[in-house]
């Protein structure tokens, strides 16, 4: 017995072909064989939002604190700078702000109050923003 060898019928401009056909059966496998990842949801922790709740309390009052009430300043100031520290916040600024300060103030800077409604400064002409 001879012993015969398989023969192929393919050429060698088939070769190419085959190649590619093989390499992607084995992307098709390997993509049909992993799992897709898991999808997590990240939960943020709670923040401690106590220290902002100025009146937690409904029977407590809002305290009434211009800028005044906060800090003594000359009324010739063209530089006004206020820093809310620990009960001593400005929770109005005052229609009348303007007449409190100089008519030439240039910077007003209040910085950490609880201030409802920016008033007081429409004629404050050299106001800088």
């Amino acid at each position: 017995g001879e012993e015969s060898s398989p023969t192929t019928n393919s050429t060698p401009e088939d070769e190419p072909n085959q190649e590619r056909q093989g390499a992607a059966a084995l992307i098709s496998t390997a993509l049909k064989t992993e799992d897709p990842p898991a999808i997590q949801t990240v939960t943020p922790p709670t923040l401690p939002l106590e220290w902002t709740n100025l009146a937690p309390d409904p029977s407590d009052i809002r305290p009434v604190r211009y800028p005044s009430d906060v800090m003594e300043f000359p009324r010739d100031e063209t530089y006004l700078e206020i820093i809310g520290t620990a009960g001593q916040k400005i929770t109005y600024m005052g229609k009348d702000l303007m007449k409190q300060v100089s008519p030439d103030i240039t910077h007003l800077v209040l910085r950490s109050h609880l201030i409802l409604k920016m008033e007081g400064i429409r004629g404050m002409k050299n106001l800088e923003l």
